[in-house]
């Protein structure tokens, strides 16, 4: 992919390599920029999937619809309904945006206004760590956390 990654992330691949909530596992992050105050979360991408939905380079064939945003930027993850986590790669601490691409949060709480209908995106966290943490205290239902279905 050819960018450098927030050590922060780096760390994270090399250790967990991706996190996919399982079945009865749900997330629902607090966020008061969009309409309902939260936005969902269900994976983080991993390097080399044997999913390819799952796998981090093939989810970023979309990546080219980021140009206009960032220089450089990568997809790390997704909720469940197509919308997906986006890692500033520019700045050393990897700013995580939300990109609404179903545009299901139709209101002005944005940070960057989407470009020809691909949706708006919201800064979520300052870091991957602070985002990471957010996942993870927000983890609800039965609480199962994958690493090896990646």
């Amino acid at each position: 992919m050819g960018l450098r990654l927030p050590k922060d992330y780096s760390k994270f691949l090399e250790e967990h390599n991706g996190l996919i909530l399982t079945d009865g596992t749900y997330c629902n992050l607090p966020f008061i920029k969009v309409d309902d105050q939260q936005i969902g979360f269900f994976i983080l991408y991993s390097v080399d999937a044997q999913n390819e939905r799952y796998d981090l380079e093939n989810n970023n064939d979309y990546s080219d619809e980021l140009e206009e945003h960032f220089q450089k930027a990568l997809i790390i993850g997704d909720d469940v309904g197509g919308n997906f986590y986006v890692l500033d790669c520019k700045c050393e601490s990897g700013v995580v945006y939300y990109w609404d691409r179903a545009r299901i949060h139709l209101d002005e709480g944005y940070d960057i206004p989407e470009v020809d209908e691909e949706g708006n995106l919201y800064k979520v966290c300052n870091s991957f760590n602070e985002f990471y943490e957010l996942i993870m205290s927000n983890v609800s239902g039965n609480r199962d956390i994958e690493t090896s279905l990646l």
